[in-house]
């Protein structure tokens, strides 16, 4: 024998009670929502306020770097905003902007193992060269000069390098040709540093010099620079566990410019 459940009754509809608390919610959702509606309304209007229809506006970031790092809003302009400069050059090939020669006895020679394949050379005996590199727009700070070239057994063992601030003389430098550049690996090819110096105009130059006396081949590949900053590493800290004492072990490498 089966046994029939009884229907449960269909509610025609809401008690009283239940009618109060669904207000009570709405109540609160809308008090909620309201506030942010009208915000909402007051600032589109102000917004509106400051634009005009059919005119170009533009967000120009600051100019301060500084302000810009520490998150300065932007202005708002109807004129077209001028492109950033480029960055300055930090390295120059032969053949590039910057490089210049003097003397005529300067020619291209191919090279694998050249700075993006080729060097120019000055063979001539006796013939009286330069090759400068110039730097412009350079920030003013520390700077670690670095050349490069592809040796050769025929390439002079004393080529002097001098290295400009402006137009003041910093330093000079003398490499060897006949051998690969003495120093740490860039671009797939090795860099010979010349020094570190200070830089504090916008212009940092670097020329070779062949003297009339030089009876061997010099090379002109590609010279670059590398702003350098003091390093400070701290090694170890100590702290006692009776006391407030703590010890650190700090190591400081600084770079003395020329």
């Amino acid at each position: 024998m089966t046994r029939k459940h009884p229907r449960t009754p269909v509610r025609s509809g809401f008690s009283l009670l239940e009618l109060e608390v669904a207000m009570v919610l709405l109540g609160i959702v809308l008090s909620g929502v309201m506030p942010l509606v009208v915000i909402q309304s007051k600032e589109l209007k102000r917004l509106e306020s400051r634009f005009r229809h059919g005119t170009s506006y533009y967000l120009v970031p600051p100019a301060n770097v500084w302000a810009a790092k520490l998150g300065a809003a932007a202005s708002i302009s109807t004129e077209v905003p001028v492109p950033s400069p480029s960055p300055a050059a930090t390295l120059i090939d032969n053949g590039d902007p910057g490089y210049s020669e003097t003397g005529t006895s300067w020619h291209t020679n191919p090279r694998d193992d050249a700075y993006r394949g080729d060097q120019r050379c000055s063979s001539e005996p006796d013939a009286v060269a330069t090759a400068t590199w110039e730097f412009t727009s350079v920030e003013p700070g520390c700077y670690q000069v670095l050349v490069t070239w592809s040796p050769g057994a025929d390439q002079a063992a004393d080529v002097p390098y001098a290295v400009y601030d402006g137009e003041t003389e910093k330093g000079t430098a003398t490499v060897d040709q006949s051998i690969a550049p003495v120093g740490s690996n860039f671009d797939g090819l090795p860099w010979q540093s010349l020094g570190t110096f200070l830089i504090s105009s916008n212009v940092a130059r670097v020329t070779l010099t062949r003297e009339a006396e030089q009876a061997r081949s010099v090379n002109a590949d590609a010279a670059r620079i590398v702003r350098v900053k003091n390093q400070l590493e701290l090694l170890a800290v100590e702290k006692s566990l009776t006391g407030e004492e703590v010890t650190a072990h700090v190591s400081v490498t600084v770079r003395i410019p020329q």
